[in-house]
């Protein structure tokens, strides 16, 4: 090869990268969205301990959506962003940092001339799979993420972590504070589909001397889940009583 051909291929070289480089500017300011299903961080700050690294606390890159992007760039963005960051999937939904580190690992990309947002989102179908938790009358006391500060809240995140898989077993909707029926103190009562009605009781660790405790109570809603699984009906049941 003369010098000549070596000089031509350089320069087309230069040519291209230099293309490339202008088809960056394109993207402008293409708005990178990352919304992550599945799981929300109400109170985990205080009680990720407590649960289970499981999918719905996860994050996984098939749940990350980059919006903006113009049809000719390359499919492997996203998946170029992370690996170049060395953001090791799945990540943890509660860690208070993820949002940082993922706008930086695609303002880092070639491809990405800024981040505009990350957002934190559920879609409809999943937020409708969370419990409900009703008669709370106060208002978070921080930002999203942030722990409530009202101890009923806390309560009632720490029933619906202990009964687990029974809660979408039995159909259940929503939880709520009633009276206690011994006059002192708060139980709560579960509500399902077909106006389904569970007294539990206390909640977790607050079981009175006169109350089976909440494992009991767990392992009867687990009875009645297999029995709901094999056909039977479901009728109004007290946990409270032996």
């Amino acid at each position: 090869m003369d010098d000549a051909d070596e000089q031509d291929q350089t320069a087309a070289g230069h040519g291209l990268v230099g293309l490339l480089w202008q088809w960056r500017s394109l993207l402008g300011t293409a708005v990178v969205l990352l919304f992550f299903i599945g799981g929300g961080r109400l109170l985990w700050q205080k009680f990720s301990p407590q649960i289970s690294r499981d999918a719905d606390s996860l994050l996984v890159p098939e749940h990350i959506d980059v919006q903006g992007v113009p049809d000719w760039v390359p499919d492997q963005l996203k998946w170029q962003a992370l690996r170049n960051a060395s953001l090791d999937m799945p990540l943890p939904l509660d860690d208070p940092g993820l949002e940082r580190r993922l706008a930086r690992a695609f303002d880092m990309h070639p491809w990405v001339e800024r981040v505009e947002r990350v957002e934190t989102d559920f879609t409809p179908e999943a937020a409708a799979e969370y419990p409900v938790v009703d008669g709370v009358e106060t208002s978070p006391r921080g930002p999203e993420g942030a722990v409530w500060g009202d101890p009923m809240v806390a309560e009632a995140a720490s029933l619906t972590s202990a009964i687990g898989p029974e809660w979408r077993a039995l159909g259940l909707l929503e939880c709520r504070p009633i009276p206690a029926a011994t006059g002192q103190g708060t139980w709560w009562e579960l509500l399902g589909k077909d106006d389904l009605r569970i007294i539990f009781g206390s909640a977790p660790g607050r079981s009175a001397s006169d109350e089976p405790l909440a494992a009991e109570k767990i392992s009867r809603l687990r009875r009645l889940s297999e029995s709901l699984a094999a056909g039977e009906p479901l009728s109004d049941t007290d946990l409270t009583k032996p």
